[in-house]
């Protein structure tokens, strides 16, 4: 085991993006009492409730987090001319054909499209008849990275420079068998799919040898694969994920069976345009277990027709699979279960299997912040914890920038009634909202009003960098029994933090961090001080780089672990890695699909930045 050293306290930046909006006189609020008498059990959703919303001012706390929708702007639709220029990242202009589609964001008028484009020998091209409005878009050329961007249509025209960068590619080869007598495949069609505009096609295909054997070259997409798919006739249909770093695949044909059946609501109702996805799970029966390889599992995808009827052909038998719905805006999802986890069927060789649906309208949560003037607040964190009669919990967190009205809508991903718990942030000005308890139903809209209460803060301060200027934007983050909220630093490095219930003089845990999270500072203070100066620190920082079987390869996509717990996977363009530590000792874990994991022991006695050197790891044997 390699060792490598270094020193210092530690820590992860919260950063918390915030705005502050001015005070103005507001109308009495609900007292608390009147909670449950002025809660509307099924309000239609609008922009502004038609029955009095319930205002919440509670002081609990929620830990829960889970990343939800932004709402979007909303814009008149008027005629808009996009006008473009495309380059090759040699300075060429493109001159053959790419598509481009648009989809809007939520709220707004633009129109989604999909088009085919043939620039001019310039690389110009020109769109018509589009609409104002904001939306993202993506470019896809042949051979060239994918290109998305966000894009506001304005009048009277749009201009749009882009440059493709050329698509790295990587080649596969691989040997597919038969399950049935574990034979080479011989005269088998492999194709490689990507998305193309909004459609997923094939770019590039190989037929097997008399051996079973192919070869075959990927495009290579911010490190990681297309994928490989083969549909024979007579075999299941085999959509193979490849990793980044992958050589060398085995596939293997199995028979195949056929699910059917209906999307409908309880009292029979078609639902039409529902995603549906039949997920494997595990093989059954006798199947081959000498012929069972890693990643030898799939999903089918399909949508419910205009009579909510959807088929499955080819699907691999004999195997047990699940069901999920992609909610898609559709606004349903299975009561059975959160993602329909708990629906499941067998898939027999040869034979069709009928299944229907039975999907609920998902529970709707409007929510409107208020500052303790009464004032709407337009951008805020929001963290909220559902907790459903049957005992399902769901989360969401998010950064909220709302249009004027105010009110932000909570889809949830399923239907019914029971408890929220919300914690609000508005850091500029250290304003915090923790309440929990808030009844929803589980039908039509529910609206809520929150209002920051006001406070005396709790702590004033300034905080520096180490080299001694002010940490502009930095973040300080108070706790106090499992309570925490926080406040943004201005220019000048001053905070006010504000909303934790504590007497003054109680010791309270404070965090100070950076912009950047590469200094911090922590320390028990006063409940109640005043003017502090909190000088930070520079944060214990590991270093390295990442190779695959020699230096002249660097791993683009990698995983980490930290301490036995997943750290997350690293994507880099030269395979180095720069982390933040939270601890003065430890170990970490480097690994890629396809090679041998690498692990290393670490310190910070000395100084606090450790460096890891060179990581090179080892393809595995093919068995």
């Amino acid at each position: 085991m390699k060792k490598i050293s270094t020193l210092l306290l530690l820590s992860t930046a919260l950063f918390l993006s915030t705005f502050f909006v001015g005070c103005k006189p507001q109308e009495e609020p609900i007292a608390l009492e009147d909670i449950l008498t002025n809660f509307s059990n099924n309000v239609v959703e609008k922009k502004s409730p038609v029955e009095k919303p319930v205002e919440i001012k509670q002081q609990q706390i929620p830990e829960n987090q889970f990343e939800g929708e932004i709402t979007d702007i909303v814009e008149n639709p008027t005629n808009v001319i996009l006008k473009g220029m495309a380059f090759l990242s040699n300075g060429l202009p493109v001159t053959n054909e790419f598509i481009i589609c648009s989809i809007p964001k939520k709220k707004s008028k633009a129109k989604s499209f999909d088009c085919k484009v043939i620039p001019e020998s310039d690389g110009s091209f020109t769109i018509s008849n589009l609409t104002t409005g904001s939306a993202k878009i993506q470019l896809s050329l042949p051979g060239y990275n994918f290109l998305i961007t966000n894009i506001l249509f304005t009048l009277p025209e749009t201009k749009l420079e882009v440059i493709f960068h050329e698509n790295p590619m990587a080649r596969i080869s691989g040997i597919v068998l038969r399950e049935q007598d574990g034979k080479p495949a011989e005269g088998v069609i492999v194709k490689a799919y990507t998305y193309i505009g909004v459609e997923y096609k094939p770019y590039n295909y190989c037929t097997t040898d008399k051996n079973g054997k192919f070869s075959l070259a990927l495009h290579e997409w911010h490190g990681s694969l297309d994928d490989i798919i083969i549909d024979d006739p007579g075999f299941g249909k085999v959509v193979k994920r490849i990793s980044y770093g992958t050589t060398f695949v085995k596939i293997i044909l199995r028979q195949s069976g056929k699910v059917i059946g209906k999307v409908m609501t309880r009292d029979k109702k078609p639902v039409p345009g529902i995603n549906i996805s039949l997920n494997f799970i595990n093989f059954t029966g006798n199947s081959n277990s000498k012929l069972k390889c890693e990643n030898d599992s799939t999903s089918y995808m399909t949508v419910s027709d205009a009579n909510g009827n959807y088929k499955f052909s080819n699907v691999i038998a004999q195997a047990k699979y699940g069901f999920e719905i992609d909610d898609m805006g559709s606004g349903f999802s299975l009561p059975d279960g959160y993602y329909g986890e708990k629906i499941t069927i067998n898939v027999e060789p040869n034979k069709t299997k009928v299944c229907n649906l039975i999907v609920s309208k998902n529970t709707v949560i409007a929510i409107k912040v208020k500052d303790y003037c009464g004032y709407p607040v337009l951008k805020y964190e929001l963290k909220c914890g559902m907790e459903y009669k049957d005992n399902v919990h769901t989360t969401l967190g998010c950064g909220i920038d709302l249009s004027a009205d105010g009110w932000y809508y909570v889809k949830t991903m399923r239907g019914g009634s029971g408890i929220l718990s919300c914690r609000v942030s508005e850091n500029e000005n250290g304003l915090n909202l923790i309440t929990n308890n808030i009844p929803f139903s589980g039908t039509g809209t529910n609206y809520i009003i929150l209002t920051f209460p006001h406070f005396e803060p709790n702590i004033t301060g300034y905080i520096f960098e180490p080299d001694g200027f002010p940490a502009k934007k930095g973040s300080v983050g108070i706790s106090f029994k499992n309570n925490y909220v926080s406040a943004t630093a201005d220019e000048k490095g001053y905070f006010e933090v504000q909303g934790l219930n504590v007497k003054n003089g109680e010791l309270i845990n404070l965090n100070a961090y950076s912009k950047s999270g590469e200094s911090n500072f922590k320390t028990n203070l006063p409940s109640g001080s005043r003017n502090v100066v909190l000088n930070l620190l520079q944060a214990n920082k590991l270093i390295g780089n990442v190779f695959l079987n020699n230096l002249n390869t660097p791993a683009k996509r990698f995983e980490i672990n930290i301490d036995d717990c997943r750290y997350g996977v690293k994507r880099t363009v030269d395979g180095s890695f720069s982390l933040i530590m939270h601890k003065t000792k430890g170990t970490i874990t480097i690994s890629v699909d396809g090679y041998s994991s690498e692990r290393f022991e670490y310190d910070f006695l000395n100084d606090n930045v450790c460096d890891a050197g060179n990581i090179i790891l080892k393809a595995k044997e093919e068995k």
